[in-house]
């Protein structure tokens, strides 16, 4: 009876647990999907680049969406007023936040170099090709700013 009573208790926690994930990336804006230009395909190193591009601008864009859904109970609480749990768990949230940003600026770094050294090679067509990627991923970026414009701002939110 003591391990039908374990089983069940464990089997509800591991489904609460996902069914919260679940529920926490069904608002996620979508993964972008590597696409590679026609120009740029049989190109080794370009299409290479641009999964990799691809890879961190979803990581980059999940780790924001996170940030931004465990930040939120803490919207617009003064400091007074939160709780010493509170305060541990959002400077480990700032914490990772800022790790992952460091990582993934090193990773940009090193990924716009190799960008610059496969440029050299490319015809004015792959060039445009490869910077129409680019623009996607900008367009990632703005669109998480643009979904995250008013988060904070209690007037906003009060609307």
């Amino acid at each position: 009876m003591k391990q039908l009573l374990l089983f069940s208790a464990i089997t509800i926690l591991l489904f609460s647990c996902s069914s919260k994930e679940e529920e926490k990336k069904s608002n996620m804006l979508p993964p972008l999907t590597a696409e590679i230009p026609d120009v740029l395909k049989g190109n080794k190193q370009a299409e290479d680049l641009i999964v990799k591009g691809t890879d961190l601008v979803n990581q980059m864009s999940e780790t924001f969406e996170e940030l931004a859904i465990d930040a939120e109970p803490y919207v617009g609480k003064k400091e007074e007023d939160l709780g010493v749990m509170d305060k541990i768990n959002l400077a480990k949230i700032g914490v990772q936040f800022m790790s992952n940003m460091g990582e993934f600026t090193t990773k940009m770094a090193l990924m716009e170099a190799e960008a610059a050294k496969l440029e050299s090679g490319m015809t004015e067509e792959e060039k445009t090709a490869l910077e129409t990627v680019h623009e996607n991923f900008k367009k990632r970026m703005e669109e998480l700013n643009e979904k995250y414009k008013d988060f904070g701002d209690k007037n906003a939110e009060a609307q």
